[in-house]
């Protein structure tokens, strides 16, 4: 039964009430984590030159990603029934972006990144001795104790990757299962072909 009088045109529907648009919003979502995760993990030997990291500190920061991800994604993954998918998706994108302007930061609150020195420290490690330095002062460690305390640094990008992980938690399941739910029921298959195909 209609529920609009004849004399009352019916409502359009919204330009984002539909599957199309959410399957190419979602792939974009989806592309631009899996951009943001490779690119930190590239760089991530850079990251321990800059700030005078060791093995362990940047292996923490890296792996704190997969700890947010993994702690939530059972609870979310079960409340997906419960609550409002596209919304918990936008949400997530949000705390995503947020954590990765957060990550940025230590690159804009340090001192301007010196390429030179990165580029010949193994001439620092040659320890060219001179007649009146100590052997400390000689192989540049002396140098190296003046850098900023970096600490502060480890803090943001540690909170940053984990943000990232608990921001990226609703993504993939929650929008399968939309797909899954409002596609055609011959399109659903291809929707999320296509939505994999974007990060295959």
């Amino acid at each position: 039964m209609d529920i609009y009088p004849k004399d009352i045109k019916k409502p359009k529907p919204a330009l984002f009430c539909n599957v199309k648009i959410f399957v190419l919003c979602h792939s974009l979502l989806q592309l631009t984590q899996l951009l943001y995760s490779s690119y930190f993990k590239s760089t991530i030997t850079t990251i321990e030159r800059r700030y005078g990291l060791d093995s362990l500190s940047s292996g923490t920061i890296s792996s704190l990603h997969e700890v947010g991800n993994t702690v939530f994604i059972a609870f979310v993954s079960y409340m997906g029934n419960r609550v409002h998918r596209p919304r918990f998706i936008g949400l997530g994108g949000l705390l995503m972006s947020f954590s990765a302007i957060i990550l940025a930061l230590p690159h804009f609150l340090s001192q301007p990144y010196t390429y030179d020195s990165v580029l010949h420290a193994s001439r620092q490690d040659m320890c060219y001795l001179r007649a009146n330095a100590t052997g400390a002062e000689a192989c540049g460690q002396e140098e190296s104790r003046k850098l900023v305390d970096t600490s502060k640094f480890w803090v943001l990008m540690a909170t940053a990757q984990l943000l990232f992980g608990i921001g990226s938690v609703p993504i993939q399941p929650f929008g399968i299962s939309y797909i899954d739910d409002f596609a055609g029921a011959g399109n659903s298959a291809l929707y999320i072909g296509t939505f994999f195909s974007w990060f295959s």
